[in-house]
């Protein structure tokens, strides 16, 4: 599946109205570690696996956070890949609990028959409220490692109190098809 243009711009009104003005009265944090299930399927191979991806943010100031994660996945035929992510990104306030969120990585892969590759990604998107402990987000991401590739994940978040949340995420329309499952530690 390719993400177009249209395809773009539709799940960003989407999100838009998801994030509608309402009597939400929580903040958006971006300072949080977290813990995730990752399930992973790899289009036109039949090979799938799992694992865990270890992440977390940083907040630097108004408008500016460090980010990054670990994935250790076991596929199918024993091929084991780790991937790393570290970057930053910029906070664009677009309404009362709305962010425009904007982010660059580097990027390093490793995987047991492709061997150690680095690269780059870049995502735009937003987060936002659609009641007081539900946030929801959706981003358009490019990545480039050794081949490039986009695609959309949406996701969200239910907290349980200010300080813990669990959630998913569901990653589409590029080469991988991902789903993770966890829980976050807001610790500011």
């Amino acid at each position: 599946m390719s993400i177009g243009p249209k395809f773009i711009v539709t799940a960003l009104s989407l999100f838009g109205w998801l994030v509608s003005p309402s009597a939400i009265a929580a903040k958006l944090q971006y300072d949080y570690v977290d813990v995730r299930y990752v399930d992973t399927e790899i289009d036109d191979t039949n090979i799938d696996g799992d694992g865990i991806q270890i992440g977390g943010s940083y907040r630097l100031n108004k408008e500016f956070y460090l980010l990054g994660d670990y994935q250790d996945i076991e596929f199918d035929f024993g091929i084991d890949a780790s991937v790393l992510r570290l970057g930053g990104g910029y906070i664009y306030p677009f309404k009362k609990n709305v962010d425009l969120i904007g982010e660059a990585v580097f990027i390093n892969t490793d995987i047991d028959v492709v061997g150690d590759e680095n690269g780059f990604g870049l995502a735009f998107g937003g987060r936002g409220y659609v009641t007081p402990n539900v946030e929801v987000r959706a981003t358009a991401n490019y990545v480039d490692v050794d081949d490039d590739d986009t695609f959309f994940q949406v996701g969200a978040e239910y907290f349980i109190n200010d300080s813990f949340s669990v959630g998913g995420s569901f990653t589409l329309g590029g080469d991988v098809d991902t789903f993770a499952l966890g829980g976050r530690y807001y610790y500011r």
